[in-house]
């Protein structure tokens, strides 16, 4: 059977509401256009690289996760179209190796920043980058159209787990999983829950007071900074999380109202909507098919009212509602924010507990007699103007010491500059640090009638490079 035959008998699937946003906001960007749209996944190998193994594992990984082999058409579809996934190997020059990482380390960002063509598939490409003879960094990019983190994981495993896909072809449920998930949302059932999330978010303010600089210069840059929070902040926000039987998320969205949204009187009583993207999957299936399931939910955070820990324990319920109605995505929602009209960006919170960004270092794979390890995992965007990030364990870069709490701000589409995204870091990554050290069953959440106390001259944060 030729391509073109080939083609015409695979499967078409209809696009997800977010696919189609993404498509657009691609088109819209043009092809010169800067837009983060990958996930990128990395992987430190020490020891000879065998090539011919790894292009064999690649090709394999398209035969078993039929979703990155995925070609977008004009009419609102996909078809699994297979393919072979392409692998560069570059070698990095430098006068030591400490250059030589920096180096590659630059080189698998620009990577991760490269777009699929439309049209263009698979959605999935390698590059092996070897600062070193016998230590080597493998960058895994996929379009975020097909994947997310939790795929990454099943990536990862399916390339150097105990079962490779050399060794399984069988495709995954890709295809079943997203009609499934297609018809439910089109459905009763999903036009009903669709339906009560809109009414519970109606008086939520989704357009923050927040005033960022506009990038007028280079509006098609992406602003992408992180922050990695000293070590005992991190143990200590943790330890209340436990005592409080509350989430790291819930304490993460509190400080992103508290210190990051502006001051304005009238607001302090009134709920904000937040975009979160929710990674799990509820079935079986799901949890072993790679594919873009992931959804930007909406969560309602409540007006301030009470302590830390009452206002937490509000905030939870909220999580918890957004998660069982994790299949409706935000796109769906964010029309029926009572304050379309109000300026100010739309903001996003990404938390990856350490299940999704890679898990704590120590876990080790094998390819032939080298040893392979996670190595840190890009962030997909969401539709939001602006994207927090929680991080948990990340595995680190080669450059960078481990961090138990890593957060990160992102901006793109000149919506912000990058010193407004540094501010808006540092305000939020302040306002944690202060909720470590505070009695939260005691504090009131509006501390001195307003949100300023949040904003402290706190400096336990530290840069990654």
């Amino acid at each position: 059977m030729d391509n073109a035959a080939r083609l015409e008998a695979s499967p078409e699937l209809p696009n997800s509401v977010a696919q189609c946003e993404r498509i657009r906001r691609i088109a819209n960007r043009g092809p010169a256009g800067r837009l983060r749209h990958c996930l990128s996944v990395a992987a430190e190998i020490r020891g000879p690289v065998d090539e011919a193994e790894l292009r064999a594992r690649l090709d394999g990984l398209i035969a078993r996760r039929p979703a990155l082999g995925s070609m977008f058409t004009g009419h609102g579809t996909h078809r699994l179209a297979g393919g072979s996934t392409e692998l560069r190997r570059q070698a990095v020059t430098g006068p030591d190796a400490a250059s030589r990482w920096r180096a590659a380390i630059q080189i698998a960002d620009f990577e991760g920043r490269r777009p699929f063509f439309r049209g263009e598939h698979p959605l999935v490409r390698g590059m092996l980058l070897s600062p070193e003879d016998d230590h080597h960094l493998l960058v895994l990019t996929v379009d975020q159209l097909v994947g997310d983190s939790w795929s990454a994981n099943l990536i990862i495993g399916d390339l150097f787990g105990a079962g490779s896909a050399r060794d399984s072809r069988e495709p995954d449920g890709y295809a079943a999983v997203w009609r499934e998930r297609q018809d439910w949302l089109a459905g009763s059932e999903g036009t009903t829950v669709v339906t009560e999330r809109r009414r519970h978010l109606a008086d939520a303010r989704w357009r923050w007071p927040i005033h960022p600089d506009p990038d007028e210069d280079r509006p098609g840059d992406v602003h992408e900074q992180f922050l990695a929070l000293e070590d005992p902040v991190a143990a200590a926000l943790r330890a209340r999380v436990r005592q409080s039987r509350g989430s790291v998320l819930a304490v993460a969205a509190m400080a992103l109202v508290l210190g990051v949204a502006d001051d304005v009187a009238d607001t302090r009583d009134q709920p904000f909507a937040l975009l979160t993207t929710l990674a799990g999957r509820e079935t079986v299936a799901e949890q072993e098919a790679v594919g873009w399931f992931a959804t930007d939910a909406a969560i309602r955070l409540p007006a301030r009212r009470g302590t830390v820990h009452e206002y937490l324990t509000a905030l939870r319920g909220e999580i918890f509602a957004a998660l069982a109605a994790q299949r409706v995505p935000g796109e769906l929602l964010a029309a029926t924010a009572a304050d379309a009209h109000q300026a100010g960006p739309t903001c996003a919170l990404v938390y990856l507990p350490r299940e999704l960004s890679g898990g704590p270092p120590g876990g080790q794979y094998r390819l032939g007699t080298a040893v392979v390890s996670r190595a840190a995992v890009s962030v997909c965007p969401t539709g939001a103007d602006i994207d927090f990030y929680l991080l948990e364990d990340p595995p680190p870069m080669t450059s960078a010491p481990p961090a138990a709490l890593t957060v990160g701000a992102l901006a793109d589409g000149g919506v912000a500059d990058a010193r407004t995204v540094s501010s808006l870091l540092r305000r939020w990554a302040a306002t944690l640090t202060v909720l470590s050290g505070l009695p939260w069953s005691s504090t009131p959440v509006t501390e001195g009638g307003g949100l300023s106390p949040w904003r402290p001259g706190a400096r336990q944060v530290r840069r990654l490079t």
